[in-house]
Order: structure tokens, then sequence, then C-alpha cells
């Protein structure tokens, strides 16, 4: 069987999928492209915008239309490997879903939740007025305004906990990643890989 050319990384924000993303591109020689980076210079708009103002489906849009679009620059390429960090939202995205699951091998990055929440209430920001700005909005929370940090944590803990179980029924191989070193959750991340594609070669 044919390897698959993508190695398309993904799961909840924050989880360190651009960082991991860039060091195994390094590993391997390869192209990289991070889906949200990518998104943001073709549109002018961050996908934390396009989310605010269209909701998920227009982020799925935005997202899709990129997936195509560094697919129809990288598929006829000499590169053997191509690697792709998606954005937070990728579990929701059906149609990129599809895409990327038939020219890849998608990897679910799983952390503790703990890691995503501290770098979100280090994002955090409390305003003079006692207000908060600088946190994330996730789909179906739009209308919930965080009294208080605590109330930031509630929220990410139970949109998170929901989306990592999308996350590990859509991927291919699942690697713990979380208190090693960067270095060491790539090799981890390169091991999988590897070990997957061997096993595609045998079927």
């Amino acid at each position: 069987m044919k390897t698959k050319k993508y190695i398309v990384l993904a799961g909840i924000q924050h989880v360190g999928k651009t960082t991991t993303g860039r060091l195994l591109a390094e590993e391997f020689g390869c192209p990289f492209y991070d889906t949200d980076l990518e998104t943001e210079r073709l549109t002018g708009q961050h996908p934390r915008v396009i989310t605010e103002k269209g909701g998920q489906h227009a982020y799925n849009e935005a997202e899709t239309a990129t997936i195509k679009h560094i697919l129809s620059e990288t598929e006829n390429s000499s590169a053997n490997t191509v690697v792709v960090a998606t954005g937070g939202g990728f579990c929701d995205n059906p149609e990129g879903i599809s895409i990327l699951k038939k020219a890849g091998i998608i990897v679910c990055l799983d952390a503790d939740l703990e890691i995503g929440v501290k770098r979100i209430l280090d994002e955090t920001i409390c305003n003079d007025d006692g207000s908060l700005s600088g946190y994330p909005i996730y789909p179906g929370y739009e209308k919930i305004i965080p009294k208080s940090r605590e109330d930031v944590k509630k929220i990410y803990y139970e949109f998170q906990t929901v989306r990592i179980t999308r996350y590990k029924h859509i991927a291919d191989v699942t690697v713990r990643v979380g208190g090693a070193s960067p270095e060491e959750n790539m090799k981890n991340v390169k091991n999988a890989v590897i070990s997957y594609r061997k096993n595609l070669y045998l079927q």
C-alpha cells in the first residue's frame, strides 16, 4: 500500500501541535504548514476572528479552503512527507477531516488539560473594570461571559473534554505528549508515524 504523504497533527488548543510540527518537519527535512497561520495569511483574518464573526461554520469553510490550498501546493512536489498542524477546531470540521484522512495519517496529540488551561489563563487579561478579555470563545459558549478566571477554567475543561474524545475518535494514531521536552515529544510522534507506515505496507 502506498505510504500516506501527509502527517496531520491534531488535538485541542495549546497541546503543542505547531511546536511539534516544526520539529517533526525539520527531522524529516520536509515542508511544514500550520492551518491557522496559513488561513490567516490567505484571508487576512485570524481564525479566532473568523469564528467570532461567523461561528464554527465559517471557521470550517476557511480551514477547508486552506487544507485544499496546501494539498494543491504540495501533492505533486518531490517531498515524500508534508507535516500539517491543524487548528483547535479541526475535530468539528467533517469535510476537512475527510480530505486529510484520505491524504495522510491523522495523529492526535494527547496531553493533560492542565497544560492547556495554564496557557489560556496566562492569555486572559483582568481589565481595570473587573471584566476579562483575551480568553477564547468556543462554539456553543458564545453567550457565556466568564466573570472570573475560575469561570474561564471551568468552560475550558467542559469544552475540551468533549473535544479530546472527538480527536481520539478521528485519529489513526494517538501519541501522549506533555511533561517531556518538545524534542522528546517529537521523537515519540516520529516513531509512532514510522510504525504506522510500516503497518500500511503490510496490508
